[in-house]
């Protein structure tokens, strides 16, 4: 059993911006780097990409696994607003 506190890790997001692959992800609405929907309580599909990364490092680092991580960078985040 691996258990993973993602409350804590949404809240280290909110306090320090992550580095994924060389570029930001925020606790932030904002495009290009933000993690969460535009409701802001719900990540995003870059945001829920950072949280399985922690998922499966947890699982790599208990197990002695391989399983290889996302690239959250591949997946969109919000759009811009049109003016």
């Amino acid at each position: 059993l691996v258990l993973i506190d993602l409350n804590k890790i949404l809240k280290d997001l909110k306090t320090t911006t992550a580095s994924v692959n060389g570029s930001s992800l925020s606790a932030s609405i904002l495009p290009p780097f933000g993690a969460y929907s535009t409701d802001g309580i719900h990540p995003n599909s870059r945001g829920y990409a950072y949280l399985a990364n922690k998922i499966i490092e947890s699982i790599n680092a208990k197990w002695r696994s391989a399983i290889p991580l996302s690239n959250p960078n591949d997946y969109v985040g919000n759009a811009l607003p049109i003016p």
